[in-house]
Formats: C-alpha cells, structure tokens, sequence
C-alpha cells in the first residue's frame, strides 16, 4: 500500500534530540460498508473550501466546504462528520465541529 513518512523529534532530558522518520504503510481498509466494500470515507468524499481573505483585526469567516464524489459530483457528507482545526493551526482559528466553517482572526 501507500507509505506514510512521519518526521519525529525526540528530545532526551539533557536537552540533546534525534530525528528519525517513521514510515507508515497503509494497509487496506477493513470496511464493511455493502454498498461499496474496501471503500474508506476520505476516499468517497473530497472538501474544498473557498479561500478567505480580510484586513488585520477582522475575524475572516470560512463558508462550510462542498463535498464532491471521485466524479466530481456535489455530494453530501456523512450525518455524523465532524471538523477540528488541523495541527499547526494558527492560534485563535476557531473551526465549526459540525458544519466546518471557520473563523479566523487576522493580527
């Protein structure tokens, strides 16, 4: 399957690190789903969200993504898909759980 390559940043208590990166191998999923057996969600739904832009001290605000099928088609996610902000994020990026709007301050 695919390889994932995860960088990781080991850090002893006498303040020396190391840095090794670990590779994931994706295997196939174990997915039950009659309709479409072996087929994950992220596989069955893509987001794309619109860009955002505003001036510093405005909150930007994020329309909820539109969700397409591998055809390109609008689709409707999964009821229960949730939406957290990534690692990384900014500070002050605030990301709606449950529809995936997003709000973000600019400094």
């Amino acid at each position: 399957g695919d390889k994932i390559t995860v960088p990781v940043e080991v850090t002893y208590p006498d303040g020396s690190k190391d840095n090794v990166d670990v590779t994931v191998t994706v295997e196939e999923p174990d997915n039950t789903d009659p309709e479409q057996p072996g087929v994950k969600d992220n596989e069955s739904f893509e987001p794309g969200y619109e860009d955002g832009s505003g001036k510093p001290g405005e909150d930007v605000k994020v329309e909820k993504p539109e969700f397409k099928d591998g055809d390109n088609n609008k689709v409707t996610p999964p009821e229960d898909t949730k939406f957290t902000p990534g690692e990384n994020a900014p500070e002050g990026v605030k990301v709606d759980e449950n529809t995936g709007e997003i709000t973000v301050p600019v400094p």
